[in-house]
């Protein structure tokens, strides 16, 4: 701020005393002289945009989801000093059945970005995975998190999805063909749309017991034939003997189902 001028008023001397004249030039110097200085306005700082960059990968932490499931988390890219350029984010040492992904990907630091992680029927466990940023200057920065897969809480949404059956009726005979299997609405129970007859409007019900990886399927009357059985199953397979009776069928079944 501009230091404040005082003005001095010309005195009137009536006399030629010398002291007076001095004082009055001295009073003159002074106030022109703090008149004209200012204090300096500050300069603003700006971070030098040279040499290599550094930034820290900030957000992360460790995280837990179901073997079918997904999590994100919001990471932050906090550039520190050095030449401003494009760091790009990927992750390493994913265990099978999970995939992760930057959304956006690459950018300038600072900048925001969201990674997802997804598991689909990956296997329980812990697993240490790397995230790693790369840059042209700066070459990598990596940081270590743990993710842990859990136990389904419904077992059923690891049986999504569509499958082909194939087996042996007698007296019936062979069948092949495609079947999709989705969730009940009740907790541990699916669908099988298509079971034995083809016609995905031929629905019938199963129940999964997960502590021994067996399903059931109790008695049901679907399209006019009763149906039940009972099998074994996994992620990828299962396998169900059947009876089918009806006013014209009477078929005892053994049927593999196999994910597409």
């Amino acid at each position: 701020m501009p230091t404040l001028c005082i003005l001095v008023p010309m005195l009137r001397i009536s006399h030629t005393d010398m002291k007076w004249k001095i004082l009055l030039i001295s009073l003159l110097v002074i106030t022109a002289w703090g008149c004209r200085r200012t204090s300096p306005t500050p300069e603003p700082y700006y971070e030098p945009d040279y040499g290599e960059l550094k930034y820290i990968i900030q957000g992360l932490k460790d995280v837990s989801l179901e073997r079918t499931g997904e999590v994100k988390l919001n990471v932050y890219i906090n550039r520190t000093e050095g030449r401003i350029e494009d760091v790009m984010m990927s992750v390493l040492n994913l265990p099978q059945g999970v995939t992760a992904s930057f959304s956006p990907s690459i950018s300038k630091p600072s900048y925001n970005t969201t990674l997802t992680i997804k598991a689909s029927r990956a296997k329980e466990g812990t697993y240490s995975i790397i995230v790693r940023g790369s840059s042209q200057t700066s070459g990598f920065t990596e940081k270590k998190i743990n993710i842990t897969i859990l136990s389904y809480s419904n077992a059923a949404i690891g049986l999504e999805g569509q499958f082909k059956e194939a087996g042996q009726c007698s007296p019936g005979g062979t069948l092949n063909h495609d079947v999709d299997i989705v969730p009940s609405d009740t907790v541990n129970k699916i669908l099988i749309k298509g079971f034995w007859s083809s016609v995905w409007t031929h629905v019938v019900r199963a129940d999964l017991n997960v502590a021994n990886k067996t399903l059931s399927i109790p008695s049901q009357t679907v399209n006019g034939v009763t149906i039940t059985g009972n099998g074994t199953y996994d992620d990828n397979l299962i396998i169900i003997g059947y009876r089918v009776k009806g006013l014209t069928v009477n078929d005892t079944c053994t049927s593999s189902f196999s994910r597409l």
